[in-house]
């Protein structure tokens, strides 16, 4: 246990100091041992004698971990910012353009779409989703491993986010995100503890399932749609997996950039090639498997842009402010669904000004979600969530890495 502790606060990027005194302090708490401390020159002695290192005294030892460790990261926060912005970018154009033609009984109004907006769609389209997704599955490794959180807790947020994306869809939004977001909490139970190559494999073989589909030509049927829904579960695994790596560090964010920018670059090559190139697997195959390889490289290229952003430059203004959005995604996706769900019920429009809607209410979102987090509230439904289902109040100050 002390080697875990010690290489949590090395990982971390704590101080001999302050490692030290995490150590010591949970080692007093949960044992009841002051000698410990007394022995390691930390604690003072019942005889008043004077700590062998003065100078780490000037720290109080009260607690198992500095409140740092609880701390939010920028670089997450403005990750899952970036994936709300996509999500709701590309919600403008299905829940206003496509869904009120649908109801129609006609296609889509033709319009000459400005490049900008068509660009916009194309950079969001699947991969914000994505992106939202793995981020989910980060935040479980990082609540079970930070906070010792247990199956109950996770059953619990998987009960409340289940019944709050039913109750979306009651009211007429489209997404079922919310209802499968229960459904991976529940599968989190068994995986989150599992080693991560496991977790790798896992995230492999549901990611492959709507290549497997494309592959047999079955695009429009319900299976293939049901396999694609399937597939993204391993967007949910890969999160749990990356949960575990040393993202906050340096080197690791380099190397992530580096498999993500080859992941895009090679797909997108081969999407481009498979235009004029007969593909020699069978219908489908060979666009299939680069779609979901552009999609993780773009995934990767967006989480470590943030994390490299959030280490280098946290207390700039802009990333303050697109932070604390991302510090309430929940908040922001269930706002925008009801948004949508009013003008989809009284308005049609084409891609432009659908976007033009997107951007002021994202200008409005986050706007408010700064005003809100520098009250020092969490979102309202990040709020009734954790009430729901509280986390624990004393946690073990590591979890093995597996």
């Amino acid at each position: 246990m002390l080697q875990e502790l010690v290489d949590e606060a090395r990982t971390r990027g704590y101080g001999l100091g302050t490692k030290s005194r995490v150590i010591i302090a949970w080692l007093a708490r949960r044992d009841d041992s002051a000698a410990i401390g007394v022995r390691a020159g930390v604690f003072p002695d019942a005889g008043g004698s004077r700590p062998r290192h003065r100078r780490r005294m000037t720290t109080p030892v009260t607690a198992a971990r500095p409140a740092g460790i609880r701390e939010r990261s920028v670089g997450l926060d403005l990750a899952r910012a970036l994936a709300v912005v996509g999500m709701v970018i590309v919600h403008a154009y299905t829940e206003l353009v496509l869904l009120p033609a649908e109801r129609l009984g006609a296609a889509p109004p033709p319009a000459d779409d400005p490049a900008w907006a068509t660009a916009l769609q194309w950079l969001f389209t699947d991969r914000a989703r994505a992106l939202f997704i793995l981020l989910a599955g980060v935040g479980v490794t990082l609540v079970v491993r930070r906070t010792g959180a247990g199956p109950r807790v996770l059953a619990r947020r998987a009960v409340f986010l289940g019944l709050l994306g039913v109750g979306l869809v009651i009211v007429g939004w489209s997404d079922l995100i919310l209802v499968l977001y229960g459904i991976w909490f529940l599968l989190a139970i068994a995986l989150v503890r599992l080693p991560t190559g496991t977790l790798l494999a896992i995230a492999t073989t549901f990611a492959a399932l709507p290549v497997f589909a494309a592959g047999a030509g079955r695009r429009d049927d319900f299976l293939a749609a049901s396999l694609f829904v399937v597939g993204e579960t391993g967007w949910f695994v890969l999160g749990l997996a990356l949960g575990r790596g040393h993202w906050q560090q340096a080197w690791w964010q380099r190397r992530a950039a580096t498999i993500g920018a080859l992941a895009f670059a090679l797909s997108a090559a081969l999407l481009t090639a498979s235009r004029t190139w007969h593909d020699p697997w069978g219908a489908g195959w060979t666009v299939a498997a680069a779609e979901q390889g552009n999609r993780l490289g773009w995934v990767l290229l967006a989480l470590t842009g943030c994390l490299m952003v959030g280490r280098l430059a946290a207390s700039a203004p802009a990333v303050r402010v697109l932070a604390a959005a991302g510090s309430m995604p929940l908040t922001l996706y269930v706002a925008q669904a009801l948004f949508f769900i009013v003008l989809t019920s009284t308005w049609g429009t084409t891609l432009a000004p659908a976007t033009l809607v997107s951007a002021a209410f994202l200008v409005c979102a986050v706007t408010l979600a700064h005003w809100w987090v520098s009250t020092g509230r969490r979102g309202p439904v990040e709020g009734l969530m954790r009430r729901w289902a509280p986390l624990p109040t004393a946690a073990s100050p590591a979890v093995s890495r597996a």
